[in-house]
């Protein structure tokens, strides 16, 4: 999450740069909209694991009666149901965690030439300028 919130504004600045255009609220909004698709998928989808590891849901106002109702037998998980209630919770955002760490080792973002997107994108210097001095880091 941290990852991705950083990287936002730095896209911002470059595609600003490249097309001239200030693109900001696009880019935000196709963060936003990406952010809010992935969370609802991975919602139903825990459902659904949840479901195939035979979860079993029950509805109770308070503790006290969720728990006169395990006192019946009724709510109990099975070993399977934990188990997959584990591994939603622990296993699967860890697995998520590693990919998504794999993935931004390979995003490469050059803060100094962010910077100089930066100040050519507020008029601090030209273009030309902002060209020069990208030349030299390349």
């Amino acid at each position: 999450m941290f990852s991705c919130s950083q990287l936002t504004p730095d896209l911002a600045e470059v595609a600003r740069f490249r097309t001239g255009n200030d693109v900001g609220g696009i880019v935000s909004a196709s963060y936003n909209f990406i952010t809010k698709l992935v969370n609802s998928l991975v919602s139903s989808v825990t459902l659904l694991i949840l479901g195939a590891y035979g979860f079993v849901s029950v509805e109770a106002s308070s503790f006290e009666e969720l728990a006169a109702l395990n006192a019946q037998g009724v709510g109990l998980q099975t070993e399977r149901a934990l188990e997959g209630l584990w591994n939603v919770a622990y296993l699967f955002p860890l697995i998520g965690f590693a990919a998504a760490a794999l993935i931004f080792f390979f995003v490469r973002v050059d803060r100094r030439k962010i910077r100089i997107y930066m100040q050519v994108n507020s008029g601090q210097i030209s273009r030309e300028e902002g060209e020069r001095k990208l030349s030299v880091l390349s």
